[in-house]
């Protein structure tokens, strides 16, 4: 009848159907996971997974699990573990998600501009579309290309994640190095048509050491000059080149 054919009744069938089907485990090794973006045009971001497990996996129920996969860009592994679900048949996008990650050896070196390796840890959660993520970073060696020494870098963030199509949005980064600390924000972004993403990030340094910055472009191990230093700026680096 008319009622069959209604909006949304399909979906509605789709997941009743679905919720009679219970898995004891999942395991998929050796994965590729690619989050297709809303935006036509705009390239997926590719996620290597070598080992994905799933417990008591039913669509209508919170299910643990626990992954380790490689992240492109920076390049480095990850080791998380969580929950997931219930699942939205209507609107994937909105299942939620929660869960606690390590981030190891990053290379900043798949960033153009940026040296180092990095190390993150923290926690994130909610819909897959609007993940809330907080965390700690150290680089003992961060560079950017500008031709200074590496300088250790710690930082401690809050940020947006799309997981649908792999944006992030920072909300609030806080990072010290030697004698300066830096508020900044912004975001990690893809474009329409061009590979990777980009980097765009609003700095402020309210109290600083201006040999603190000379150390970042300037390769001396003496500074050429010493006090304090207040900064206002954007950084930009394009997406990477392939």
């Amino acid at each position: 009848g008319p009622r069959d054919h209604a909006p949304g009744t399909e979906r509605v069938e789709q997941a009743r159907r679905l919720e009679q089907v219970i898995v004891d485990r999942f395991e998929a090794p050796d994965t590729v996971i690619a989050l297709i973006p809303r935006r036509a045009g705009k390239p997926p971001k590719v996620f290597s997974v070598h080992h994905l497990v799933m417990d008591r996996l039913v669509i209508n129920q919170t299910m643990p699990y626990i992954a380790t996969l490689t992240n492109p860009v920076p390049k480095g592994e990850i080791e998380t573990s969580g929950t997931f679900g219930p699942w939205s048949v209507a609107q994937p996008a909105r299942t939620p998600i929660t869960g606690k990650y390590v981030f190891q050896n990053a290379n900043l070196g798949t960033i153009d501009g940026l040296a180092g390796t990095l190390r993150s840890t923290g926690d994130f959660g909610g819909p897959i579309d609007r993940i809330q993520v907080q965390g700690t970073t150290d680089t003992p060696d961060f560079q950017i290309d500008a031709g200074g020494l590496p300088v250790p870098l710690h930082t401690r963030f809050t940020a947006v994640v799309d997981g649908s199509d792999g944006d992030t949005y920072l909300s609030r980064v806080e990072a010290k190095f030697f004698d300066s600390e830096l508020v900044a924000s912004g975001a990690v972004i893809g474009f329409e048509g061009v590979p990777g993403r980009q980097v765009e990030v609003d700095v402020k340094l309210q109290s600083g050491r201006i040999e603190d910055l000379l150390r970042l472009a300037v390769h001396s191990e003496t500074p050429l000059l010493v006090g304090a230093a207040q900064l206002e700026a954007t950084l930009v680096i394009p997406p990477e080149r392939k």
